[in-house]
């Protein structure tokens, strides 16, 4: 439980960076409160395209099918961080496939570096 945690603190850090990158370019404020993958993940998306990058890609399609399925087991983080829930309830024992989980790291953290270095290199389609 404790390495789905720090993988999943450790993509929401990197989806913040990128976020943060990008808004240095943008008019808009990022939002980066809270720990919702999936607004995170969008946000970003969001940036990517305000600068006239493509998301309509496998890659990126991939990276939020991964994304989504961190976030139906912890929509939140809060399901592998603490015992119970904000509410009280205990959060029930979830199976984490170890290889998946790497590998799904590995995937968003690098989309991640690759966008920031995509837009740092000033690439453009």
């Amino acid at each position: 439980m404790p390495l789905f945690y720090l993988a999943r603190h450790s993509i929401e850090l990197h989806l913040k960076e990128a976020i943060l990158f990008y808004s240095e370019r943008h008019p808009r404020r990022p939002d980066l409160e809270g720990h919702r993958l999936m607004s995170l993940g969008n946000q970003l998306l969001g940036y990517m395209n305000g600068v006239g990058y493509s998301t309509d890609d496998d890659w990126t399609a991939y990276c939020a099918k991964l994304l989504n399925h961190i976030n139906e087991t912890d929509p939140d983080g809060e399901h592998f961080r603490y015992p119970e829930s904000k509410s009280g309830m205990n959060f029930t024992a979830t199976a984490i496939e170890l290889e998946g989980l790497v590998k799904a790291h590995w995937h968003i953290c690098v989309y991640c570096g690759a966008a920031t270095s995509m837009l740092d290199a000033g690439y453009s389609e």
